[in-house]
């Protein structure tokens, strides 16, 4: 189920290669998460935190901190998409080494557009700056989304002009 595979999610920490090892192996996240399997994990030379959060999810303050993780998802997500739905991004789909897990705010439809990528420098020269801007302006006016993360400067100012078309989109590699 998506919850479980949300559970194995929260107890690697967002290891995404840990993530797929452990549901080749399993071939599901229930099986994956069985208390039963602490020595295959531990075969498997999974990181040690893995190894200690797996052991600790299975106990009362382990689940009881994993439901308070699940409430701030709750709160603060407007849509979590999975690699096997089908809203989720043709574009990352085919990656091995794709997020299995999408926690997002906003336009979910937003996702499956036209995008362009613009990142670059936390400290750009003003032309740099200026040249992100009028590049993400002009390509969010043609349809294109604005992707960029959420850093200063070339990030910051791609969102600006894409925001001016209200086409922009924010990603951060490690959650929020």
């Amino acid at each position: 189920s998506e919850l479980t595979k949300l559970k194995l999610w929260y107890i690697l920490h967002h290891s995404v290669s840990s993530y797929f090892k452990l549901l080749h192996i399993f071939q599901d996240a229930e099986q994956a998460l069985d208390l039963k399997h602490l020595e295959k994990w531990q075969q498997l030379k999974l990181h040690t935190n893995h190894i200690e959060r797996f052991k600790d999810f299975h106990t009362d303050s382990g689940q009881a901190q994993c439901e308070k993780r699940f409430e701030l998802i709750k709160n603060h997500c407007d849509h979590i998409l999975f690699d096997s739905n089908d809203d989720y991004p043709d574009q990352l789909s085919h990656y091995e080494d794709r997020p299995p897990i999408i926690f997002g705010q906003g336009k979910v439809d937003a996702l499956l557009q036209p995008q362009i990528a613009i990142v670059g420098s936390r400290k750009p020269s003003p032309h740099g700056r200026q040249v992100a801007y009028d590049f993400a302006f002009y390509l969010s006016e043609k349809g294109f989304f604005v992707s960029s993360g959420l850093a200063h400067g070339i990030d910051e100012a791609a969102h600006q002009g894409g925001l001016q078309h209200q086409r922009s989109i924010a990603v951060m590699g490690t959650g929020l």
